[in-house]
């Protein structure tokens, strides 16, 4: 029974000190970049503004949802007040 590999094997690269230097170059360039995008994403994440349009939906939500206990409250009262007057 013979063993067949299911990726095919790449042939192996002789590695250089110049060729390692020069990757470590492209690993640190790529490693800036993603510093920067992390740092842009995390500053418009927790800037103010953002931080205060999700404090006031948080208030909008909470008055809607307590007016429409109120109206709710109301209509019931009203209905039960219909058909209780016979």
């Amino acid at each position: 029974m013979e063993i067949v590999p299911t990726t095919p094997r790449q042939p192996k690269q002789t590695v250089s000190l110049d060729n390692l230097l020069i990757r470590k170059a492209e690993l640190k360039s790529e490693i800036e970049n993603q510093k920067t995008v992390i740092s842009n994403s995390v500053q418009r994440a927790f800037s103010l503004e953002s931080l205060t349009s999700y404090a006031i939906g948080s208030v909008t939500k909470q008055i809607s949802l307590i007016d429409s206990a109120i109206w709710g409250f109301k209509v019931a009262s009203k209905i039960k007040s219909f058909f209780g007057k016979k």
